[in-house]
């Protein structure tokens, strides 16, 4: 309550440090988010260098997706702003991620619709971070925006489960709440990306109900132990991109 109110009756200020005037992700805190480097094309993890082949999932991705990519690691600014946004519902933080994932993607190629991964039934007011982000997308990029999915209950906290537990969580979660152009490219949208299973089970949802290809793009992703390690080289390039 009090957060909503200082954003009611205060001029805007960044969401992130709320020191600098104006509604965006200042500079100084976008340099603070550690973006992936060597991204995997197909899972969106790092690679720290240039392999032949992604060290997890080998080339093969997630199921049901043609690609997927995250505009950052979760942690630190990114985490803050990311709470913010959804245990906080504070729609500056909203607005301002929507606008910062907006304005640092561009599409994986011809897309037909943008979609985001719906909300949990029951969930508490306030703007939903990933619709925010498709609508921001859809907007930017001149792409038609549809809230096609549904979720049929509510969804468990993927970070606090095992990975086949995971799995069976999101099993027959979602459900076309509309019907999408037979054969249409679809970018899906999502704030956090875990171990995948819940952009999986939505691209199979869309897959079924005529897709062709499902593309991903999320604002994070959750860091994970075996993540391989930056070398010297690459710590210097993320370093001059912070600068």
């Amino acid at each position: 309550m009090r957060a909503a109110l200082l954003d009611f009756f205060l001029p805007s200020t960044c969401p992130a440090c709320r020191a600098v005037p104006g509604p965006n992700i200042c500079g100084s805190c976008l340099a603070e988010l550690s973006p992936i480097l060597h991204p995997c094309p197909h899972c969106g993890s790092p690679r720290w260098g240039e392999e032949e082949s992604c060290p997890r999932c080998h080339d093969a991705g997630l199921p049901n997706l043609r690609g997927v990519s995250c505009l950052a690691i979760y942690g630190g600014t990114m985490e803050r702003l990311i709470g913010d946004a959804k245990a906080g519902a504070r729609a500056p933080a909203v607005a301002a991620l929507a606008r910062c994932l907006a304005q640092a993607s561009e599409p994986p190629g011809p897309i037909d619709l943008v979609v985001p991964v719906p909300p949990n039934p029951g969930r508490r007011d306030g703007p939903h971070l990933a619709s925010h982000c498709a609508k921001a997308l859809a907007k930017v990029h001149g792409l038609p925006f549809a809230a096609a999915l549904v979720t049929r209950r509510p969804a468990a906290q993927q970070h606090l489960l095992e990975a086949r537990s995971r799995q069976r969580a999101v099993e027959d979660l979602f459900a076309l709440r509309r019907e999408i152009p037979p054969g249409c490219r679809v970018w899906l949208i999502d704030d956090i990306l875990t171990s995948g299973a819940t952009l999986s089970a939505a691209a199979r949802c869309l897959r079924q109900g005529g897709a062709r290809r499902v593309y991903a793009r999320c604002l994070a992703r959750t860091p994970r132990g075996d993540d391989p390690r930056p070398t010297a080289e690459d710590s210097e390039t993320l370093s001059g991109a912070a600068d």
